[in-house]
């Protein structure tokens, strides 16, 4: 599941490097019919499904082995990230792992540079825009169910839903 996955270039790109993979990306309407678009003319669309599902408000449809958020948490409020991750959390099999590429911030807020100077410009563009930090996306995906959280050597984010991992409640 590429959950907010845009135009479709990653979950596109999963499908051409491993071929048993079948892949889905949930979109927003507007942005769902261009991700169809991009997938039909890369000639993956037998692999490469395109959800349209507003993933803070509604379920995602299906049960998946992973998840992948790139870019997507630090674009909104924090309650609307929480809801997004519930709800993948729902859509994700028990042992699931969501994977979250975000660059977030050292809890001082200080470091990494590239991470930081991100920030302002998050708060600019977008109307809940944020630099959240590694223990805020640890809070939220905690919050939200999973656990065995781990930041990368390439500060890419990962977790597991849990083995008996009982139905979370979404609250809207």
């Amino acid at each position: 599941l590429d959950a907010g996955g845009g135009s479709g270039g990653v979950a596109i790109g999963l499908a051409e490097a491993l071929p048993h993979l079948q892949v889905t990306v949930a979109e927003l309407p507007a942005v769902a019919a261009i991700a169809q678009r991009f997938v039909e003319r890369s000639g993956a669309a037998e692999r490469v499904q395109v959800q349209t599902v507003d993933t803070v408000r509604q379920q995602i449809t299906g049960t998946f082995d992973a998840a992948i958020l790139r870019y997507v948490l630090h674009v909104m409020s924090r309650e609307d990230a929480y809801q997004v991750l519930l709800n993948v959390h729902q859509a994700l099999k028990p042992s699931g792992t969501i994977y979250i590429q975000a660059e977030p911030a050292d809890d001082s807020r200080l470091t990494p540079e590239s991470s930081v100077l991100w920030g302002p410009i998050y708060s600019a563009i977008y109307e809940h825009g944020q630099l959240l930090t590694v223990q805020e996306y640890r809070d939220l995906v905690t919050r939200a169910g999973f656990e065995d959280f781990q930041l990368d050597a390439d500060r890419i984010i990962s977790a597991r839903r849990p083995v008996h991992a009982h139905a979370t409640a979404v609250h809207r």
